[in-house]
């Protein structure tokens, strides 16, 4: 069985980061990684962005700036003019395809999906359009199993749970001491709410986080889970 080879485009790489294309090459060193010269020049455009987006596009480059890179095709071979670099580290099995002179004149998705095309390469692909487009060429896509966290939801309806039982327990604990006694009263409720904060906290830190799921003993990229509400990925999607 050929490693397989896996051409990510511009939204994969900003939704993983740097890092979690970093963990795919560790998890599966047989799988080779690529991106075309349209990634790169789409990262550049995108370095200034606000927020998440423009960071991660300015750490994707600072990254590789300092890992030396070398022409490379033993995995591929060229066509027509193309180059192809590899990253040399042990730590990224990264290969970059240069192409400068592309057959389509259309938007860079085009271009993107005609590398992958010509080098018969797996796109793996975060953006919907680009996934149809790509199936309807006859190209195939990385399969992305969506997971939604369901940590934040259990340990919101805890805490509401935990607050009403410890504000009853509160109440019926004053009402059976001394009823008349109003400061009393006021302390136990105030002590039933912060009560609820630390066994809310103590919930949350022993089963009420999301928890990734476990591909540990999967074989296939199919099986990568992809999970937007949880940037942390890379650690979430492995």
């Amino acid at each position: 069985m050929q490693p397989r080879k896996i051409l990510l485009d511009t939204s994969t790489i900003i939704n993983l980061g740097f890092e979690g294309i970093k963990k795919f090459s560790k998890k599966y060193p047989d799988r080779n990684i690529f991106i075309t010269n349209i990634v790169l020049r789409e990262l550049d455009g995108l370095k200034n962005a606000e927020g998440e987006t423009g960071y991660t596009a300015r750490e994707f480059f600072r990254q590789l700036e300092n890992i030396d890179t070398k022409k490379d095709t033993s995995v591929l071979k060229t066509k027509n003019k193309d180059a192809i670099f590899k990253y040399d580290s042990d730590e990224i099995n990264l290969h970059v395809i240069i192409r400068e002179n592309y057959r389509h004149k259309d938007i860079n998705d085009t271009l993107i999906i005609e590398i992958a095309k010509d080098y018969n390469l797996e796109l793996f692909t975060i953006d919907s359009a680009m996934k149809v487009r790509a199936k309807s060429e006859g190209v195939e896509v990385v399969k992305v199993k969506y997971v939604k966290p369901t940590g934040g939801r259990r340990v919101t309806t805890a805490f509401w749970v935990i607050l009403v039982v410890m504000f009853g327990f509160g109440h019926w604990l004053v009402e059976s001491a001394n009823p008349s006694v109003g400061d009393i009263k006021y302390a136990a409720y105030f002590f039933a709410f912060i009560a609820s904060f630390f066994l809310t906290f103590i919930y949350a830190a022993l089963i009420g986080e999301a928890k990734p799921i476990n591909y540990d003993n999967r074989n296939s990229i199919d099986d990568i889970s992809y999970a937007p509400e949880m940037k942390g990925i890379p650690g979430n999607i492995w």
